[in-house]
Parts: structure tokens; C-alpha cells; sequence
């Protein structure tokens, strides 16, 4: 008798191309499966945010319904000054305006801090340079005087 070699019994066959076909079926979704918890992770990721936002946005409501801090404010942003009082500028011993320096600036909101040239003063100095044959703009730039209760 001859002995074969080993081989694949038709029904050996028949699982392990059913298994291969299982397979390659279950790739697409499980691979659609992972990407949508990815999306969900970060679209949590975004309403946690959001929810951060929502509560500095509350305390900041909270703090311009006090009539006191919305006061401050216009002091601070517009120069007001109440009925009597005279508004001054204080200068060091070398006749400079006096910078104050570490001292949160009473109109920072949110942690924000305006920018120190506008675009129209940016313009504004692009134009006089031109005009004068100036290569570099911070000949033109003069510092702004700093006072204790302006923004910065």
C-alpha cells in the first residue's frame, strides 16, 4: 500500500476558507467600529471644552451684573471719573510716565490682553516710514505711557 501524504479533508477546507470569509466580513466594520469610538472620544473631548467655556463665560456674566465691577470697568477702559474727581497721570522723579509692572491689569477679562499696536496704527506708522525713507519701523514707534489703572 502506498501512503499518501497528509491532505486536507474536503470538510478541513471547506472551515478554513468559511473562517477566512468570517473574517475578511468582520474587518470593515470592526475597523468603521474603532474610527466611530475614536470620533465619539473626541467629540467628548469637545463638549468637556465646551463645558469649560460655558462656565468662565458664566463667571463673567455673573461679574458684569455687578454694578460695582461694571463701574470699575468704564474707569478703567474709558477714563471715567466720577463727578468731583480729577483724573491724573503719575509720573516718576525723572519726569517719565512711572510703568507699573507684576500688577494684573484690572480690565484683563479672561485672560485676554489687547494687542499693543493696532492695525490702523500699524498702517498708520507703514505710511509715515514711506514717507520719510525710514527702513525700520521702531524708529517710529514711541512707547506708550503705562498708567496704573489701564488696560494693558
Amino acid at each position: 500500500m502506498a501512503s499518501r501524504g497528509p491532505s486536507l479533508q474536503p470538510r478541513a477546507l471547506i472551515f478554513i476558507v468559511a473562517l477566512m470569509v468570517l473574517v475578511l466580513m468582520l474587518a470593515a466594520p470592526f475597523r468603521n467600529l474603532m474610527a466611530q469610538r475614536e470620533e465619539i472620544n473626541k467629540l467628548k473631548a469637545q463638549v468637556e471644552l465646551a463645558n469649560q467655556q460655558v462656565e468662565i463665560l458664566e463667571a463673567a456674566k455673573i461679574k458684569w451684573n455687578d454694578q460695582q465691577f461694571v463701574a470699575a470697568q468704564a474707569r478703567a477702559r474709558l477714563h471715567y471719573v466720577l463727578p468731583g474727581e480729577i483724573a491724573f497721570t503719575v509720573i516718576g522723579l525723572d519726569g517719565e510716565l512711572a510703568e507699573v509692572e507684576d500688577e494684573e491689569s484690572p480690565t484683563a477679562w479672561l485672560g485676554q490682553q489687547p494687542e499693543a499696536n493696532t492695525w490702523y496704527k500699524k498702517l498708520l506708522l507703514s505710511w509715515q516710514a514711506a514717507d520719510k525713507g525710514i527702513e525700520d519701523l521702531d524708529e517710529l514707534i514711541q512707547p506708550e505711557p503705562i498708567r496704573a489703572n489701564a488696560p494693558r
